[in-house]
């Protein structure tokens, strides 16, 4: 699968890289995880229903609506910045 076709399987929006100049004092801009890296991550790590993961710096949560749709395991996103919180929130709504 490409990256929209895992977008439109967990119905959440992940994709667009975004560039937050100057919103903190050291610059990350967003970039989530390829899908295809997180792959090639549970071909080596296979989560399972017992197992709970904290994703610090979650974004818009593309790994933790990955890994609860793969594995139903549960998962915990910790995000600093308001827009991205706002927008994993509405990726939350929208997740099947």
């Amino acid at each position: 699968m490409n990256e929209q076709d895992y977008e439109a399987r967990l119905h959440i929006k992940t994709i667009e890289v975004q560039h937050l100049y100057n919103a903190f004092s050291h610059y990350n801009r967003y970039e989530p995880t390829p899908y295809a890296a997180l792959e090639e991550l549970c071909a080596v790590y296979p989560f399972d229903q017992t197992d709970t993961v904290i994703d610090f710096g979650c974004g818009k949560g593309r790994l933790n609506f990955y890994l609860h749709d793969r594995f139903d395991c549960s998962v915990i996103g910790i995000e600093m910045n308001g827009q991205f919180y706002e927008d994993a929130l509405a990726n939350q709504m929208a997740y099947t």
